[in-house]
């Protein structure tokens, strides 16, 4: 019997399963950066006066950010079209 046709569909499952891996492991590591950054500047917007923490929550730029791929601002306002 001849089983190198299973062998060769058995390595390349586990290719694609290592991937899958590689890419959650990535992922996993994203969100904690992003969470470890979040937390470094709650941390920091906690030690300013209370007049500048204030300011900063009601003003809505905070909540818009620049796609890199387009440059538009988002979400869009409504003088950008």
């Amino acid at each position: 019997m001849n089983l190198q046709p299973y062998n060769s569909r058995l390595e390349k499952f586990f290719n694609e399963v290592a991937v899958i891996q590689h890419y959650q492991r990535l992922s996993a590591n994203v969100a904690k950066q992003m969470i470890a950054s979040l937390q470094a500047r709650d941390r920091d917007l906690a030690g300013l006066a209370s007049e500048a923490r204030k300011l900063l929550g009601s003003s809505h730029e905070l909540f818009f950010f620049q796609n890199p791929y387009t440059g538009h601002i988002f979400p869009p306002t409504r003088t950008q079209g």
